[in-house]
């Protein structure tokens, strides 16, 4: 059973409302299943937006939402009727600068901004489908920090060694001595998608120098 959790000027029947867009915008079948588990955890919580200024229920607003219910209905859901809130236009061009209007991005998000958003709040990033990058929020269980805080600079009050490793064999070895744990790696390169991360053992990772020697010693006995 579908739950309406909202409440509009009117209600109406799917059938009635008329899909407007055309193919402005492709969802994806992953896209629609994370639509139909919107809807059964919150119920249908938003009115759709409707121009019938030329006598058609045209749809501004709920697109995917028609979609996922016209699935639902076809896996054996009953569909209720919907809420839905009537939308002003002089015409059909006026209407349609409209749809693109609800369909912009006037701002944009980032990790920070969800983070703060979201507080405490327990979500589950499998059931969203936010901008690029802000749902890459930092899993704390699973990052490992380093002994000494990140720095843009190098600071005098410490001394440094850099080592590198030319072989796979050597890396591996060096993994094991210094206990390396994989951690979250962004692309530098100008023509890759640098907001998504990936994961890289040892990379950004500073150790104290005199545990590392300690480290070293031990794997040599």
């Amino acid at each position: 059973m579908i739950e309406i959790k909202c409440r509009g000027a009117d209600s109406l029947p799917l059938d009635t409302i008329e899909e407007f867009q055309g193919n402005l915008k492709k969802r994806s079948k992953k896209d629609i299943e994370l639509i139909i588990t919107s809807i059964k955890k919150y119920g249908f919580s938003f009115p759709f937006f409707v121009w019938n200024g030329d006598g058609h229920n045209r749809c501004l607003d709920g697109h995917g939402r028609i979609q996922a219910l016209s699935e639902m209905r076809r896996r054996g859901e009953n569909l209720p009727l919907f809420p839905v809130a009537y939308i002003e236009a002089e015409n059909e061009e006026e209407a349609k600068q409209k749809l693109l209007r609800l369909n912009s991005m006037y701002g944009s998000m980032t990790k920070d901004s969800v983070l703060g958003f979201v507080g405490e709040m327990e979500i589950d990033r499998s059931e969203l489908q936010l901008p690029s990058g802000s749902l890459d929020l930092e899993e704390k269980d699973g990052e490992i920090e380093g002994d000494i805080p990140f720095t843009e600079y190098l600071g005098e009050e410490n001394n440094y060694i850099v080592l590198k490793f030319s072989t796979d064999i050597d890396w591996i070895n060096a993994q094991t001595i210094f206990g390396l744990k994989s951690v979250k790696a962004f692309s530098t390169k100008k023509d890759e998608d640098n907001t998504a991360g990936f994961l890289k053992a040892g990379v950004g990772r500073v150790l104290d120098g005199v545990e590392a020697i300690r480290l070293i010693q031990e794997a040599g006995r």
